[in-house]
């Protein structure tokens, strides 16, 4: 998986029967960059704490450096401040795009670590749909410029719903049966709703 993630995809050859050419596949060439960039931290931080110079990163390890860097993108400046280029540019896209890809590993291979960090999840996921800008018609109605929202603040949101789709459903087979009473299985079934209907 993590070796996947790190290759960017080869360029496809054009077909004449595409009316449209594709723009590039430049989210999967972005993410593949992204995941080399984290795996190469995570090896690094290996490294300091072992003596051994090789190491495999484990999805887990992936996963949890990955919520780590997109919690840090909270702190982006307002979306108001930023055009549609700098969305573009975001990390948060990529890194939701692997947290999707490495919560069904994680969950199943670590599923304590899973269920320790998926209030975080949770939390990282509302935060950044809730930061997205409103819609254009919103913004009319309040006498304000008109604006539209951008292809890129589109992407982040399509890829928050599908993230936040991973992350409920591996929350979900983590839970045990409702008949039995736990305060940290309530605490968890609260934030998956909370999930739910925010994203």
């Amino acid at each position: 998986l993590v070796q996947n993630l790190c290759t960017p995809p080869t360029p496809q050859p054009s077909s004449s029967s595409k009316k449209r050419q594709q723009p590039s596949n430049e989210p999967s060439k972005r993410t593949a960059a992204v995941a080399s960039a984290l795996v190469e931290v995570i090896n690094d931080q290996l490294s300091k704490s072992t003596a051994t110079t090789t190491s495999i990163v484990t999805p887990a390890a992936l996963f949890a450096s990955t919520l780590n860097a997109l919690t840090a993108t909270l702190t982006l400046p307002e979306p108001e401040e930023m055009d549609d280029d700098a969305t573009a540019a975001s990390p948060q896209l990529p890194l939701l795009e692997i947290l999707s890809l490495v919560i069904p590993f994680c969950s199943t291979s670590n599923p304590n670590l899973y269920l320790h960090q998926f209030p975080s999840v949770s939390r990282t996921l509302r935060a950044i749909v809730t930061s997205l800008p409103k819609s254009a018609a919103a913004s009319t109605s309040s006498n304000q410029l008109s604006t539209t929202v951008g292809v890129g603040w589109n992407a982040i949101l399509r890829q928050s719903i599908r993230t936040s789709t991973v992350a409920l459903n591996g929350i979900l087979l983590l839970l045990p049966p409702t008949n039995t009473t736990n305060t940290n299985n309530e605490a968890l079934e609260k934030e998956a709703i909370r999930c739910f209907q925010t994203t």
